[in-house]
C-alpha cells in the first residue's frame, strides 16, 4: 500500500521506500513516499487494520515519533522497521494490573521482565562484538560487504523491538533503559561504519574483506 503526504518542512523528496511495521506478532508491509509524515502513516495503518490514529504509537529505533515528523527526516530508509503499539489497550492493561492483579502476580511479572532484559542483553553483547570487529576492519582501511553491515543493523533494530515489548519495573526497568541506549549507540556506530565503508578512502574491491557472522 502506498500513499503520499504533505510537503511542508523538510519533506520534499518523492522517493519511494518499503517500510515494515511490527504490530504484536504481525508485520505490515507498506510502500510509502519518503516525504510522508508519521501522521500520514498512521492514517494508512488505520485503514489497513482499523486502529484509530490517536490510539497508535509508532517507534523507530526505540524512540516514539511525532505525527508531524517526516519519515525521511527521522532517518527511515528502504526496509526500515517500525514498532506499532496500541496506546488505548496499554492504558486498559495498566488499570487492570493495578486494580485486579494480586501482588504475587506483579512480583512474578517484574521477575520475568528482568529475565527477558538479561536475555536481550546477552544477544546485545554478541552484536556489540560484531560491530567492534567491523570497526576494526573498516578503520584499518579495508572494505567489507555491505550486506554484512546491513545484517548487523537489522539485528540491532530487532533488539530494540524486543526491548520495547518488555514490561519491567525497578532494576529491570533501569537495565532495559540502559540496553535501549546501548543499542541506539551501536546503531549510530554501524551507520557511521556504513558511510566509511562506502567512502573513497577505503581500499579497492580487490582488498575487500569478507567478515563471517553467525546468523
Amino acid at each position: 500500500m502506498s500513499f503520499g503526504g504533505n510537503e511542508s518542512g523538510g519533506c520534499r523528496s518523492n522517493s519511494v521506500m518499503k517500510i515494515e511495521v511490527c504490530y504484536g506478532s504481525n508485520w505490515l508491509d507498506l510502500v510509502v513516499t519518503s516525504h510522508a509524515t508519521f501522521g500520514d502513516l498512521k492514517e494508512v495503518i488505520a485503514k489497513k487494520i482499523g486502529l484509530a490514529p490517536d490510539c497508535q504509537k509508532l517507534f523507530f529505533r526505540g524512540i516514539e515519533e511525532r505525527d508531524d515528523e517526516c519519515l525521511k527526516t527521522a532517518g527511515l530508509k528502504n526496509n526500515s522497521k517500525l514498532l506499532l503499539r496500541n496506546s488505548a489497550r496499554n492504558r486498559v492493561e495498566e488499570v487492570s494490573t493495578s486494580n485486579d492483579r494480586s501482588e504475587e502476580v506483579k512480583v512474578t511479572q517484574i521477575s520475568k521482565g528482568s529475565e527477558l532484559v538479561a536475555e536481550v542483553k546477552a544477544d546485545n553483547d554478541k552484536l556489540a562484538a560484531q560491530v567492534g570487529a567491523l570497526k576494526t576492519v573498516i578503520c584499518d582501511g579495508h572494505k567489507v560487504l555491505e550486506k554484512d553491515i546491513n545484517f548487523v543493523v537489522e539485528m540491532l533494530e530487532r533488539q530494540l523491538l524486543k526491548l520495547d515489548g518488555i514490561k519491567a519495573e525497578g532494576e529491570g526497568k533501569v537495565q532495559r533503559k540502559m540496553e535501549v541506549c546501548r543499542v541506539q549507540s551501536l546503531l549510530d556506530t554501524a551507520d557511521d561504519l556504513k558511510r566509511r565503508n562506502s567512502g573513497s578512502n577505503a581500499k579497492s574491491s580487490d582488498d575487500r574483506v569478507r567478515y563471517t557472522f553467525k546468523r
